[in-house]
Formats: C-alpha cells, sequence, structure tokens
C-alpha cells in the first residue's frame, strides 16, 4: 500500500509510514481508490494500511508522550484502514466477480520501532511472550470489531514473536496468515520459528 500511495504523491511519514493517509479525507480517499483499483485488476484481498498503527508509533509521531491520545488516534486509524477497504469491496462488487476479502494488516513487534525493526530479531529483554501478546491483541481487536474478515500478521522475524502469534492465535480464535522475515536471521532463529509454528 505505501508504496502505491507514495506513487500516487502521498509523503510518507517516519513513524506511520503509509498510514498517513488515514488522518485526512484525501488520503481516505486515496486509499480507498487504490483498495478499489486493485480489486478491479483482479485482486481477491485488500490488505489494510494498517502495517504501522500502533499506540507507540503514534506516540512516537505526536511526541509529547500522551499515551491516551495516542491509543485513542492508533485504534481510529486501524478501525478507518478497514472501513476503507469494506467501502472499496463495497463499490466494486458489482463489476466485480472474484471473492474480495479484507485482511487486517498488522506489523511485527519491530515494525513499530520506525527503524526497520521487522527485519531483525533482538527485541531486547522488554520483549516478553506476555508483551507481544498483548501489543498484537492491542492491534488485532480494532480491526476485526471494523469488519477485517482475517488478519495478516506480516514480516516477523523473531522466535519468540511466532510463539507468541501462536498463543493469541489459539486464545482468541483469530484468524490470520502469517509472514515470516528470515531473510537475515541466523539459522537457529528460522529454527525457532519452524518449531514455533508445528
Amino acid at each position: 500500500m505505501g508504496t502505491e500511495l507514495e506513487a500516487r504523491g502521498l509523503s510518507l511519514d517516519r513513524c506511520i509510514w503509509s498510514a498517513v493517509a488515514l488522518l485526512s479525507e484525501e488520503g481516505c480517499r486515496l486509499v480507498q481508490q487504490v483498495h478499489e483499483d486493485y480489486f478491479v485488476a483482479g485482486a481477491n484481498v485488500a490488505t489494510t494500511d494498517s502495517y504501522q498503527v500502533s499506540e507507540e508509533t503514534f506516540v512516537q509521531r505526536q511526541g509529547d508522550g500522551d499515551r491516551a491520545r495516542a491509543r485513542k488516534e492508533a485504534i481510529a486509524a486501524a478501525k478507518r484502514s478497514v472501513e476503507l477497504a469494506v467501502a472499496a469491496r463495497e463499490t466494486c462488487r458489482a463489476a466485480c466477480h472474484q471473492p474480495m476479502w479484507v485482511a487486517g494488516s498488522v506489523s511485527s513487534y519491530g515494525g513499530c520501532d520506525g527503524k526497520g525493526g521487522e527485519f531483525v530479531s533482538n527485541y531486547g529483554s522488554d520483549a516478553t511472550m506476555e508483551t507481544l501478546i498483548e501489543f498484537h491483541r492491542a492491534r488485532v481487536r480494532p480491526l476485526m470489531e471494523a469488519g477485517a474478515d482475517y488478519i495478516a500478521f506480516e514480516s516477523v522475524p523473531s522466535g519468540l514473536e511466532a510463539k507468541a502469534l501462536r498463543r493469541l492465535i489459539e486464545t482468541d480464535g483469530v484468524v490470520c496468515t502469517v509472514a515470516f522475515t528470515c531473510a537475515w536471521a541466523t539459522s537457529d532463529l528460522n529454527a525457532a520459528i519452524a518449531q514455533s509454528v508445528r
């Protein structure tokens, strides 16, 4: 989504990347138009513009440490990202005859650091199993409440995070896909990821 929005003139934000589009009417129209164009071209899935939407990224963007406001804005942006994809699907329903789903995009824990952390797995001692589960639960909930058909967990580089996602999926009944980032990982990490999904 980010690459296409940028190609259409959107200036990306360092902290929330392409989700900056969700903060303006013009940006929202652009996001919905991209989804519509993809459906018309034959896409089966609209992936929401929520990859870097989290309380943490909104705190970084605001710079004032107001976590309550950041949480409220992140939840609203996540829901808006689903609403735009759903609206695009409804607009295209008459012209498009393929099955069409909405996938709520969720980056890895490291994907919300604004520094490319989704490509490494060393989150430090702050990232416990419980921390990771709650981080993802807080991001999944508004996407599902807004009507996403399933969640697309993207760019997961960590064995611990893979295990946390598995527990979240099992306890909360999350329907999802999970994509891993393994290119820069050690063989130990790749083995941990493979083991965690068995």
